[in-house]
């Protein structure tokens, strides 16, 4: 949810009916008049739930252990942005991706798309 610059409520849902390693990237912009005017990169302001998630820079987390069948995990309650270029608004997006986690043979979510990309 995205009010002004104020990104709240920030949640990942496993919809499926098994346990997944679950990552997301975030990827936000300073907005004005419909055009992308500057790439926003302030990652190290995100407030991470820093015990649920690891982060591998570039705005991307992966979430330590597994997220259970049909469960929402926070990334993060609430950050405001500040600074950005006059008249811009900050548009920003988070993009889930998951593996199933049984099978993998993976210690973490990291190793799991680790093994996913090699065996590709």
């Amino acid at each position: 949810e995205m009010a002004g610059n104020t990104k709240k409520n920030v949640n990942v849902h496993n919809t499926s009916n098994i346990p997944v390693y679950m990552r997301v990237a975030v990827v936000a912009n300073w907005v004005k008049d419909g055009k992308i005017v500057q790439a926003w990169n302030s990652y190290d302001a995100l407030p991470i739930e820093s015990t649920k998630w690891t982060g591998s820079g570039n705005g991307v987390y992966y979430y330590n252990g597994t997220v259970p069948a049909n469960t929402t995990v926070t990334l993060f309650n609430s950050y405001t942005a500040t600074g950005g270029p006059e008249g811009a608004h900050l548009e920003m997006d988070i993009i889930a991706q998951v593996i199933q986690a049984e099978g993998m043979g993976a210690t973490s979510a990291q190793d799991a798309f680790n093994k996913a990309a090699q065996s590709n």
